[in-house]
């Protein structure tokens, strides 16, 4: 990963744990939708053309179809929240190796506040002599230390070649596509 992304993963720390909740609550929502769909029951009336075929080819055939894109966008869901999982395990085990300060420099100048409400309300990151006020350190020491840090974890990430990298490049659905087409029941 490059330093950029790097930042933008920090970035997003804190609410990894909001979006890993999110993207299950969307398979929920799938899954229960996918259950109101019904395929009609075969003709077991023992009437000829009653051998146990549907009664009507054509919509089991749609309504099929219907159901295996349910389970495609469910599974893009759930390859979604591994992803965000191992993004969060990754980021913490990095993070953890780190120094006290390098970690509270990250923290302020590229994570934001752990609580929800401050993050909401943390509209940018804090100038850099304010960073190093903070952690006692003069404003050039701050950002080289920040600089130093980030290449460390862009070298880490190098070095681990986590999983959900390659996982990115697979294409995700549009969320809620299925739920705002009229399906007949």
């Amino acid at each position: 990963m490059t330093p950029k992304e790097i930042e933008k993963l920090l970035a997003e720390y804190y609410d990894l744990p909001r979006m890993i909740h999110s993207e299950l609550e969307e398979i929920k929502a799938l899954e229960e939708e996918q259950k109101c769909i019904c395929l009609p029951s075969p003709n077991l009336t023992g009437m000829p053309g009653g051998k146990g075929r549907y009664s009507d080819p054509t919509a089991a055939l749609a309504l099929s179809e219907i159901l295996l894109e349910y389970e495609r966008e469910a599974d893009a869901f759930r390859a979604r929240a591994v992803e965000l999982r191992e993004k969060k395990n990754w980021c913490r085990s990095v993070l953890n190796e780190l120094g006290r300060v390098e970690r509270r420099v990250l923290e302020l100048a590229y994570m934001g506040p752990q609580d929800l409400r401050a993050r909401n309300q943390w509209k940018r990151r804090p100038a850099w002599k304010e960073i190093a006020d903070e952690v006692a350190y003069s404003e050039s020491q701050t950002r080289h230390i920040a600089v130093q840090a980030v290449r460390k974890l862009a070298a880490r990430s190098q070095e681990d070649n986590p999983c959900w990298k390659a996982a990115a490049a697979v294409p995700a659905f549009s969320s809620g596509y299925w739920r705002s087409q009229a399906v007949p029941l």
